[in-house]
């Protein structure tokens, strides 16, 4: 080869490296280009005791992408809906945010905030896994007792792009059922009386924040849910009541999903893998299936929302198949405790007579309209969907109030996560053990407070129990 010839060949070379190189820089370009990250709103104003949101969304280019704030004390933070993420976490001992998305895309998760003492309050960004600006959240909380809604309350939130703003639903995690960890914990809560009652309570592995009436799982129609249970340092039974399982009431699931000792489910820790199709948008439940009458009541119970979703998979905000859309969402835990179950073991006695002395929702008291078990803010003429989760053991009328007393009216679209054929309106609401209601309420066009609540009745009687009226409050 000559001289010409050998410069001949290293021009093409030369080539063809300059090509490769720009389809490189391209390909590298549009990946860039697909990741995302917006926080929305990022400053909000508040009174003492009202809840606003703030939507932290984008797109993680189908590659896992970690966000981490700190919060200040003095500030309540609490998980609203979430899509696409493998983990929403927030520890209240650290003060630390933690999201993780899951790698398919695009994500959200909704912040709500709130605070009883006027002041500034900065969430502030420590990590970010894309580039986004702003990346902090100033919350202004001023001593005004005005009510209405705030920040991102209308949008983003309700587990998707567009959904409805989670509300409420006791300061609990919000997990996607597509990928959940859960491990199981002992906690101690002090009643009105002062009494302590120890409970065991589902949590979000890592989460940090145990509570009773434990993470919200949600799942979108024909996604797979991959939901862990982590049995390590769990409290339990001696045999043959040891161990604990997750059972997902009121979804059709295989057999070896199902989470049922006596149909071979494993009790030591075990995996539970199923999908659902769109008859199921709506509110059911989980709970540990093993010795069912004592683990039940000692509090492994939560909400399992099955969600409607869009072409792209993100999480919807309609209350039933088919049905209207919502701009609020609040998942109400109904429960009931007897303390003698929480001490009883085996086979006792004990088991075979109920007689409830607390009654909760969403896992607290609420015995006044001065003292209601959740406050939760939301907007004039705002719809509002309420997922009645029916855990307790006896019966509950659920009903809305005003300031006056008198009764307002409420639509039921579902009764036990299915679609009624024709929506009922009524004023109160029959809900049994076991049985779940989505129903939906308009809200009027000036500002003011409702009071939703569940009055427990005796089965045996139908009579109400002695402080068995749970109160919540609902702002607008």
């Amino acid at each position: 080869m000559n001289t010409s010839q050998l410069i001949h060949v290293l021009k093409k070379l030369a080539g063809r490296v300059m090509l490769v190189s720009g389809l490189i820089l391209a390909v590298s370009t549009v990946a860039d280009a697909a990741t995302s990250a917006s926080l929305s709103p990022a400053s909000l104003s508040l009174t003492t005791g009202q809840s606003g949101s703030s939507v932290f969304s984008g797109n993680d280019g189908n590659s896992s992408k970690t966000f981490a704030w700190s919060y200040p004390s003095g500030l309540s933070v609490s998980k609203g809906s979430s899509s696409n993420l493998s983990s929403f976490s927030i520890s209240t001992s650290n003060r630390t945010i933690t999201i993780k998305t899951a790698a398919k895309g695009s994500f959200s998760a909704t912040l709500n905030l709130s605070s009883s003492t006027a002041g500034t309050y900065v969430v502030k960004n420590t990590s970010a896994g894309i580039s986004f600006s702003p990346k902090d959240i100033t919350v202004t909380v001023s001593s005004s007792s005005s009510g209405g809604s705030t920040g991102g309350g209308m949008t983003g939130g309700g587990g998707g792009m567009g959904g409805g703003g989670m509300i409420g639903g006791g300061g609990v995690d919000v997990l996607n059922a597509t990928s959940a960890t859960l491990m199981v914990q002992a906690i101690d809560k002090a009643m009105s009386d002062g009494a302590n009652v120890r409970f065991w309570v589902f949590c979000a592995q890592g989460g940090g924040n145990c509570r009773l009436g434990g993470p919200t799982m949600e799942l979108g129609v024909g996604q797979q849910a991959n939901v862990t249970l982590n049995m390590m340092m769990a409290p339990q039974e001696n045999p043959p009541y040891n161990g604990h399982t997750i059972h997902h009431h009121g979804v059709d699931v295989p057999q070896s999903e199902d989470g049922v000792p006596e149909t071979g489910a494993a009790v030591l820790g075990d995996n539970y893998r199923f999908s659902v199709d769109s008859r199921y948008v709506g509110s059911h439940m989980y709970h540990c299936h093993v010795h069912t009458v004592k683990h039940l009541e000692m509090g492994m119970y939560a909400a399992l929302i099955v969600k409607a979703v869009d072409n792209a998979g993100n999480f919807t905000n309609v209350i039933s198949n088919g049905g209207p859309t919502y701009d609020f969402e609040w998942n109400m835990v109904m429960s009931a405790v007897d303390p003698a179950f929480h001490t009883a073991v085996g086979d006792s006695t004990v088991f075979a007579d109920y007689n409830p002395k607390y009654f909760l929702v969403n896992g607290n008291e609420g015995r006044s309209t001065t003292a209601p078990a959740e406050t939760v803010t939301a907007a004039v003429n705002a719809k509002v969907a309420i997922r009645l989760i029916g855990i307790h053991s006896v019966n509950g009328t659920f009903e809305i109030k005003d300031a006056g007393g008198a009764s307002k009216s409420f639509t039921v679209y579902n009764k036990d996560g299915f679609k009624l054929a024709s929506p009922l309106t009524v004023t109160k609401l029959d809900v049994s053990p076991g049985q779940t209601a989505d129903v939906m309420v308009t809200l009027p066009s000036t500002t003011g407070s409702w009071y939703p609540r569940v009055t427990y009745k005796n089965l045996r009687n139908g009579g109400s129990y002695t402080n068995g009226t749970v109160y919540t409050r609902l702002n607008f």
